[in-house]
């Protein structure tokens, strides 16, 4: 049978290795993502992104303080989404060579915007049904 045993690009798959750089960093992103679920087991997610469907809910705090993204400063509120009782982690961390120069540069971008204070706009979405 013709299969690969392990991932690797041929020569011919891409021209510049930005492709390879990328899955050479995306490896351990992964790997290190899953120790960390083993770790840490199944945790629930933070209270203020689960949806509030009953009173009871919303007096334990559910949905309290979420930010919706499209109402954040450049549409990213930069709220954490990891458990409560996990801090959160960087698990990709992009080296800034071909591709992943951009990735680098919107990571570090939304970095900034979490560092800063939320200003969430006054906007409300609002739905015509006709």
């Amino acid at each position: 049978e013709n299969r690969r045993k392990s991932w690797k690009p041929r020569e011919t798959d891409y021209q510049s290795g930005a492709i390879w750089r990328y899955a050479q960093n995306v490896g351990p992103a992964y790997k290190g993502a899953v120790k960390t679920a083993k770790n840490h087991g199944s945790l629930s997610p933070p209270k203020h992104i689960l949806n509030a469907p009953t009173p009871l809910m919303k007096d334990l705090g559910y949905g309290k303080d979420y930010i919706y993204d499209h109402n954040a400063e450049e549409e990213f509120s930069g709220q954490n989404y990891f458990p409560e009782e996990l801090p959160r982690r960087i698990f990709y961390n992009p080296k800034g060579k071909g591709f992943e120069d951009t990735l680098l540069k919107r990571l570090k971008h939304w970095q900034s915007l979490r560092d800063k204070p939320n200003k969430v706009e006054s906007r409300s979405i609002e739905r015509k049904i006709n």
